[in-house]
């Protein structure tokens, strides 16, 4: 019985060796696959990321500078309130110069509509009478003048011949004001 029990003792601590041994072994393939290509996998994975955090933050900066961009936008693109009166006078002197006449008790209608903080858009609707060559050259000059930078813009042009050859044109503008 002595000796049974030195070889059940003796199969048990060399299966108990060997099982340990095979953990061991597959512990250390597991952990070395783990290293090569898992670091490889979280490696391209945190440069993605860190990608996507520098252009989220490229953007969050170019946020920051809106109000700068804005400000270089309005002093370029828009004309002031001041200068309004001008450009009534500039677009009168215009259709002056063109021959081109308003239809009898017809005026530039104005209205005016707070569209930003410190941005008014003011619409203008008027009608003209003369010769198709003459309105023509009024639109040339009102793309082409001093505010041809500047946010005035047509926003409809109709058109009609009239019986006694000349051309109506009901014009509507839009003009951007910073106050």
């Amino acid at each position: 019985m002595k000796i049974l029990r030195a070889i059940i003792y003796t199969v048990s601590g060399i299966f108990l060796i060997s099982l340990l041994f095979v953990i061991v072994i597959s512990s250390y393939t597991s952990l070395d696959r783990a290293t090569a290509g898992n670091l490889k996998e979280r490696l391209t994975e945190y440069e993605k990321k860190a990608e996507q955090a520098a252009q989220k933050e490229a953007a969050r900066s170019n946020w920051r500078n809106i109000a700068q961009y804005f400000d270089t936008f309005k002093s370029g693109h828009m004309m002031k309130m001041d200068d309004f009166s001008k450009f009534r006078d500039q677009l009168r002197s215009i259709y002056t110069s063109e021959n081109l006449k308003m239809p009898d008790k017809k005026r530039v209608h104005y209205v005016y509509k707070a569209v930003f903080r410190d941005i008014i858009q003011a619409d203008l609707n008027f009608s003209l009478v003369g010769q198709y060559a003459d309105i023509k050259r009024f639109i040339h000059k009102m793309d082409t003048t001093a505010y041809k930078d500047t946010m005035v813009l047509f926003r409809a042009i109709i058109m009609e011949k009239q019986k006694n050859g000349q051309i109506s044109g009901d014009f509507a503008m839009e003009v951007y004001l910073e106050r």
